[in-house]
């Protein structure tokens, strides 16, 4: 009655799929049928590292080799939330990105901040309009849709260290995300 299949992790950290704003998703060719949404990701060692979240079927009901799991920590970020708020609790960084353009993007990636809330985090941390940041603690950020599913890991008054560029200089800031 149950079937289990095998596949590739082809990508982590996936934020810009179409799906959802916030999103920390793993990529995958293993085989899920429609209607599989919910059901375990797990690895070789049998853990479970993610939830099947979104399949893409391409307007037929056959999978076509790329779905996407939720990850472990994510779903324990939101579970967390919903047990002690009843409601998933989000953290405001003050600031706003956009994608760079293609120079900018074979340069340096990331993504330029284009408005910082006065009083917010980032700016109490120093960061300006025009620093590309390229990184939100261990995790890459590539894209201008990289960094609201990054931030959104950190709960309100966890620290946050944020890599930037500004002005060819590398640099890092730390700051406490605010509700």
């Amino acid at each position: 009655e149950h079937s289990v299949t095998a596949g590739i992790v082809s990508a982590r950290g996936r934020s810009q799929v179409g799906i959802v704003d916030y999103a920390n998703f793993i990529q995958t060719d293993a085989v899920v049928n429609p209607g599989g949404s919910g059901g375990a990701l797990v690895d070789g060692d049998g853990r479970l590292v993610g939830l099947v979240s979104a399949i893409f079927t391409k307007d037929s009901d056959a999978n076509i080799g790329v779905n996407f799991a939720a990850s472990m920590k994510l779903v324990l970020r939101v579970v967390r939330d919903l047990k002690d708020h009843g409601r998933v609790i989000r953290s405001m960084p003050g600031l706003s990105v956009r994608d760079l353009s293609e120079d900018e993007r074979e340069a340096t990636g990331g993504a330029a901040i284009d408005r910082i809330s006065r009083g917010g985090p980032a700016f109490g941390a120093g960061l300006q309009v025009g620093d590309i940041i390229t990184a939100v603690g261990a995790r890459p950020v590539r894209r201008a849709s990289d960094l609201p599913s990054a931030l959104y890991m950190f709960r309100p008054g966890d620290s946050v260290d944020i890599s930037f560029i500004r002005g060819g200089t590398r640099k890092t800031v730390t700051f406490t995300m605010t509700p």
